[in-house]
């Protein structure tokens, strides 16, 4: 089931390359990092549990935003997160119930809160 919530994001190419999404109290960043290697960008998001951010933790370049991350969710391929028709509003936050349903990334969420 589709559950649209909030993004702000930084860069954009076909589709937000790095993203917050706040869902259930919690902040979690999608981050799609430029490869040096392939000299591309990944296929996927890494997906970060953050603790709150302040705006001016929101300034400036997002390059290193995931430095302030409490744990790392895991990865999620580009393709499988649906955004609104923009691209720039919503994305759908049922996403991350793929990413919190191992033990490990509840634990690290549970730690938080």
């Amino acid at each position: 089931m589709t559950r649209w919530a909030a993004i702000q994001y930084r860069d954009f190419w076909d589709q937000p390359l790095i993203f917050i999404l706040n869902d259930g109290g919690r902040t979690f960043l999608f981050d799609c990092p430029f490869d040096d290697t392939t000299e591309d960008y990944l296929d996927a998001y890494q997906v970060h549990l953050m603790p709150d951010l302040h705006e001016r933790d929101l300034s400036g370049s997002w390059a290193e935003l995931y430095l302030k991350s409490l744990t790392e969710l895991g990865t999620v391929p580009i393709a499988d997160v649906k955004f609104d028709p923009t691209k720039r509003l919503f994305a759908d936050a049922s996403i991350l119930d793929r990413l919190t349903a191992s033990g490990i990334a509840k634990q690290s969420v549970s730690k938080v809160h």
